[in-house]
């Protein structure tokens, strides 16, 4: 976030959408549901942590003049043989070109369907994680980011 900081302006999300809006539950092995934090939907809950993150880092201001929306295009799991999380999402800056970005967080999985849909609630954190860190660290994210030259 550091080196984010360094180049990029401060930003806001306008808005963030999802291809399932309000989507707030998936289905581990067809009948354990597992819910994001406190049954949020997932594009609010990809939204609030972005925020927090940029605001924590000073990089995110209701007032910025670079407005960012996103667009949670998939959000899901395997729960079977090697563990996945596959987040990806489209982000848009008006007049410029959007980037999508797609993130696979791999982790070991329990044989039994109770443990194994545990492991998937448990690898999210680090999922989304990583697919933050991915997001902030593409190039085409960045270039996104930058004022448009007039």
């Amino acid at each position: 976030m550091k080196e984010l900081k360094q180049s990029i302006p401060q930003i806001r999300i306008a808005g963030f959408g999802a291809a399932s809006p309000g989507k707030t539950t998936l289905f581990c092995r067809l009948s354990f549901p597992v819910y994001l934090p406190d049954k949020m939907a997932h594009e609010i809950f990809l939204a609030e942590a972005m925020r927090a993150e940029l605001l924590e880092a000073g990089l995110y201001s209701e007032d910025a003049t670079v407005s960012v929306t996103g667009h949670l295009v998939s959000m899901d799991f395997n729960s079977f043989g090697t563990g996945k999380w596959i987040i990806e999402a489209k982000f848009e800056v008006e007049g410029k070109e959007p980037v999508t970005i797609k993130y696979e967080y791999t982790y070991p999985i329990s044989m039994t369907a109770v443990n194994a849909c545990g492991d998937v609630s448990r690898a999210l954190v680090p999922a989304l994680q990583g697919f933050l860190f991915t997001v902030y660290s593409d190039a085409g994210f960045k270039a996104l980011l930058q004022p448009t030259a007039r």
